[in-house]
């Protein structure tokens, strides 16, 4: 009987260290662009953010975690991503156009320490073949430029009309140290490389995080090193984009947290704006508010309702494209979550 009793005290010990659990995540961030119709409305004038380009994106996650013991996590799993933009008037250009990627992903948490790394196979639709090697200035190959640092390569000329599937990499390592229950702070980075068919550091992003009681400052300095947003050539670009976030459960409102986040253009090589008069040209800020409700035995629901207001600068005389006057997007993202 006492070894029984042993058994089982062992057998149940081993299921707590090597807990194991299910979790599917799904998100749709809806994209309303240029609510203020800042831009003008015809393909060539209106650069890559026109009203032309609102759009969905949905994302659905899989998650596996082995809690191996009470310090040590590990979790597995993949990412499936979708986007497609929606289509204005009779714009044949925008037509048929998605971009998407698949990644697999590995992560681990233990003694404050979160280091996840991904490996998105990217793919798109480029449809417009007479202007691919110019595609960032193209407006019908805006959608294949969502992931625009790691598309595009390490070269001015390369044309990713050479093949519509890339393979890239994302990485994300934080340490987190707590002080006790209501304040933490934490440091790390993340980072985005092309892997195939070009080896390139598209961006490093070093951030740091503090909360004290219901607020929270997430601070973080944006590299990236091939950034397009509507030139043809590589340029470097450097961001400061700090979001400050309040839980209203400190006052009773469980589960409400308004925010607002915000970008300062700190540096840049591309030759039209590197003036300190131009130091807002592509600045934006953006408030928002993020609700989240868990029901028992069903999952998480939450939603993510922003307006987001870009180039604050109200700089109208130069490039449409680029310099344009101020406008917003409405953004609202919906999630779910469930464990299994």
């Amino acid at each position: 009987m006492k070894k029984f009793i042993a058994a089982a005290v062992l057998a149940g010990m081993a299921t707590v260290a090597f807990a194991q659990s299910n979790q599917v995540d799904v998100a749709n961030l809806f994209v309303a662009s240029d609510l203020t119709a800042a831009y003008p409305t015809t393909a060539a004038k209106g650069g890559l953010l026109s009203q032309k380009n609102s759009s969905n994106d949905t994302t659905v996650t899989y998650t596996y975690t082995a809690k191996l013991d009470d310090q040590n996590t590990v979790k597995g799993g993949a990412i499936l991503d979708l986007y497609v933009p929606f289509v204005s008037g009779t714009d044949t250009a925008y037509q048929s156009q998605y971009a998407g990627y698949v990644a697999p992903f590995a992560q681990y948490q233990g003694f404050g320490v979160d280091a996840k790394a991904t490996f998105p196979v990217i793919f798109y639709n480029p449809t417009d073949t007479k202007n691919m090697a110019s595609a960032v200035n193209s407006a019908a190959n805006y959608n294949a430029f969502k992931y625009g640092p790691v598309l595009k390569g390490s070269t001015n000329t390369y044309n990713p009309n050479n093949t519509a599937v890339m393979v890239a990499n994302y990485q994300k390592v934080i340490y987190k140290y707590s002080f006790d229950k209501s304040f933490w702070v934490s440091g790390g980075w993340e980072a985005d490389l092309s892997v195939v068919p070009t080896l390139w550091v598209a961006d490093v992003i070093p951030q740091v995080s503090v909360a004290y009681g219901p607020a929270q400052l997430d601070t973080k300095v944006d590299f990236y090193n091939t950034y397009s947003d509507n030139v043809s050539a590589r340029f470097t670009q450097t961001y400061l984009e700090p979001k400050l976030t309040y839980d209203l459960g400190s006052v009773g409102v469980s589960g409400l947290k308004p925010y607002v986040v915000g970008r300062y253009s700190l540096a840049t090589t591309q030759g039209s704006y590197t003036n300190a008069s131009q130091a807002w040209h592509d600045s934006r800020v953006q408030p928002g508010v993020a609700y989240t409700l868990t029901v028992k035995d069903v999952g998480t629901f939450g939603a993510d309702a922003s307006i987001r207001f870009n180039k604050i600068d109200n700089d109208a005389t130069a490039n449409k494209g680029f310099d344009a006057s101020p406008y917003g997007d409405f953004r609202l993202n919906v999630t779910y979550s469930v464990k299994f």
